[in-house]
Order: structure tokens, then sequence, then C-alpha cells
């Protein structure tokens, strides 16, 4: 499996739902090795019995979630070295097959494939093959062209990523957005060679075969559903996620205070981005500090503990999330989820275990106060549910690679 990070560097979702699938493939007596960069620890270990391989590319991280800019996956530099990475792993240990968990290995894995008849399996988990922006997938299916992409998308990004900056500053990041632009059509071109496309949720399968995509198939993540101690919901809020526009993290405050001005009602906000400054500013307006406590990071099973403990988690993603790992994690600690109606979440959350609405601070807001009075109701739903639950997206997940596994190889 080829993954951009990787534990030590646990950024987010797609790197526990690698992790997941390739323990569950571990307990099922398969061989499964991780290569991934090196951004400064053991160049190889073997962590929770699965093997890690990592390669130098000139970059070290000072602590595990410092941001990372996509140039250093994205250079000369880069495809050459993670080129010979992949051929060198596939020329030691010979794998069956080669499985690209990020989308920057797939050139590497694409040529490697070619030459070693290897069949390559890419699980998309954004949508950086299509559009790297992507506020044109906000609204519709299909990617912007280049007109649209220029006089809208990175205005748009300009007012919600990068606010006042210089004129020079302004030009140094119009040439990202262009050369970024180059290298989507580039990453589009190899997607289209692999195998097997693999996308995380209906939704995200609709968004890919609009766009040109014809080998497309669905399997949900790969979602651990710990034993839970029996504990009483605390009146806690969680949100867990970047602190970005997209995320619409910036709703969260303004809902809650709305559903619930006054009470014991609290929030708890985990999460790194450029809006921390206006979710603290937000705290202060609403004098909020006694109810409101804002987390950069925490460790993913204290983040698991902080489900099990909460009341309800929110999500209000305005883009289309192609799966949403954080509701459904909520949803397997029992705890009662509000999303947007966006991309994979209400795949998630099924009518049965939240609410899913229009990501507006009124819709949120009402969102906030059903669950809060149909709480216990929900989490007996769950509960009932949980065998189901475990076998839809821990179980089944892995039968499905598995199959899937065997088709590319048939077929070979």
């Amino acid at each position: 499996m080829l993954a951009e990070f990787f534990y030590p560097y646990d950024r987010g979702g797609s790197e526990w739902s690698t992790f997941f699938l390739s323990q569950s493939l571990i307990k099922k007596n398969h061989k499964v090795r991780i290569l991934t960069p090196n951004y400064g620890t053991k160049s190889a270990e073997v962590w929770q019995k699965i093997p890690i391989k990592r390669f130098t590319i000139g970059k070290k991280l000072q602590f595990a979630t410092e941001s990372v800019s996509p140039f250093w996956h994205t250079n000369l530099y880069w495809f050459i070295k993670s080129l010979w990475a992949v051929y060198r792993q596939v020329a030691l240990f010979h794998p069956d097959i080669i499985h690209v968990q990020g989308k920057y290995f797939l050139p590497a894995a694409i040529i490697v494939s070619k030459i070693t008849g290897i069949p390559t399996v890419y699980t998309a988990r954004d949508y950086m093959v299509i559009c790297n922006l992507g506020f044109c997938l906000w609204k519709t299916s299909h990617r912007c062209h280049l007109p649209q992409y220029l006089s809208s998308d990175i205005p748009l990004y300009y007012k919600q990523y990068v606010g006042r900056v210089s004129l020079a500053k302004k030009v140094f990041l119009f040439i990202a957005q262009i050369r970024a632009r180059f290298i989507t059509r580039i990453l589009y071109f190899w997607a289209q060679l692999a195998d097997e496309i693999i996308c995380v949720s209906h939704s995200q399968r609709g968004i890919f075969s609009a766009n040109g995509f014809k080998k497309v198939l669905v399997i949900y993540n790969s979602v651990k559903f710990p034993r839970q101690r029996k504990t009483s919901k605390k009146s806690l809020c969680i949100y867990v996620g970047r602190l970005t526009p997209g995320k619409g993290v910036h709703l969260v405050l303004p809902s809650f205070v709305s559903a619930f001005p006054k009470g014991p009602m609290k929030l708890c906000i985990i999460g790194e981005g450029f809006l921390k400054d206006t979710l603290e500013q937000q705290v202060s307006h609403f004098s909020l500090k006694k109810r409101v406590k804002i987390i950069s990071h925490l460790p993913h099973d204290q983040v698991m503990n902080l489900y099990s403990q909460a009341k309800m988690a929110i999500f209000p993603s305005l883009w289309p999330e192609p799966f949403g790992r954080g509701a459904m994690e909520a949803i397997s600690m029992g705890t009662p989820t509000i999303t947007s109606n966006k991309g994979g979440l209400p795949e998630i959350v099924n009518h049965k275990y939240g609410i899913s609405v229009t990501p507006t601070v009124p819709k949120l807001a009402s969102a906030l106060r059903t669950i809060y009075q149909h709480s216990q109701k929900i989490t007996t739903s769950i509960t009932k549910d949980k065998e189901h639950l475990r076998f839809k997206f821990y179980s089944q997940p892995t039968q499905q690679y598995l199959q899937l596994y065997q088709k590319v190889l048939h077929e070979k």
C-alpha cells in the first residue's frame, strides 16, 4: 500500500482508513506492507504488525501534524524518488497487488505496474484527480473548465482561504494554482490507467463517473467498532476535523449558540487550520469561554473516547465529503450525529443515526435541538444496529477488497 502519510503522521481519516484496512487484511492472514515518505523518523519499522518502509523526499516535520505543501509530492524529485522506492519494494517483495492509497503515488505505481505486470488498485479519497480546488464540485458533478477556474474558483480560493495579502503574494498563489491545475490533469491521466478505481461512497462515485472514469467501484472506508464501555453521555457536542471553510466549521459556533443560548450543553472543537483565530473570535463574541473548548490535536484513541462521552457530534461540511470518517467514528461510539447533506455524509447517517441537513445556521441549529431531544432514542438505535454497522463498515469492506484483488489478478 502506498500512502503519502502514515504512522506516526496520522493527520486525518485517510491514514486511519489505510491502517484499519491493513489491520483487517493481516488478521485474515494476508501480508501487507506500507510504503510512505519519511518526514524525520525511522526508515523502517513494524507497527501494529504492519511493516512500514519510508523513503526520504527532502522534507522533515518538527511535529506530526505540521502542514505539508503539495509541492513536496508533485515535483520532479518526488517523481524520481517515489518511482525508485516503489520499484525497489516490488523487486524485493514481489507483491500481488499495488494498492495506491495516496493520489500522488499514481505515476510511480502505474509505471511500475506496466513494467512488472502487477495490477494497480487506486482508492480515491478526495477529488484531486478531477479538480485541485474543487469549488466547482460543491454545486455540480462536473469539473470546471479553465475559464470558470480562472474567473470563479481562483477568486473564491482567495476569498475563503487566503484573505488580504500583497499583490506579490497573490501573483505567487495564482502561479501555484495554475501549476496545480496542470498537476491535476497529469494525475487524471495516470488514474485512468489503474486497473480498478475505488470510491468510498456512492456520492463520490457519481462525481467520478460524471468526469469520465469508467471502472469505478464503491467500497466504504474501514472503521473499527471498539467495544464500548457503558458510559453516561455528557452534555457535550463535539466537532472533529480541519478548521477550514470547506468543512463548514465556521457554522458550528453560531449554530450551537442558536440551539443552546444557555444551559448545560458544552462544545468541543478538535482540529487545526487557519480558521482557528476566527473561531476564537467567535468564542469571545458570544461569551462562550466557559462552554467552548478548542483543541488543536488529540491522539486518535482520545478522540474516540470523547466521541463515546458526547451527546452529539456535528459535521457541517460545505464540500461534497467523499466519505466522512469523523461522522462514522462518532456513530461507532454510539453518538448521534448531525451532518450536512453533502457528499457521502447522508449515506452514513442514513436518516437513522442522526440528521443530515442543508449546511446553514438555522437548519443546523434546528437539527442540534432535535438531536438533543431524541438523543437517547438514536443512541439506542445505534446500539441495536451495532453488528450490522460493524459488518457494513469493517468486515464487508475487507471482503470486497479481497474479492477485487482476486478479480484484477484473474484479469491480468
